[in-house]
């Protein structure tokens, strides 16, 4: 199962494990996905 998630109005894959990333705004997003 594919899990999006919404970052400055684009939509960005989730891999398996945990992504960190920052968006234009400068805010770090932190999601953790379970398996």
């Amino acid at each position: 199962m594919d899990t999006f998630v919404q970052t400055g109005g684009v939509y960005e894959p989730l891999w398996s494990g945990v992504r960190t990333w920052m968006d234009e705004k400068g805010w770090y997003y932190e999601v953790r996905q379970t398996m």
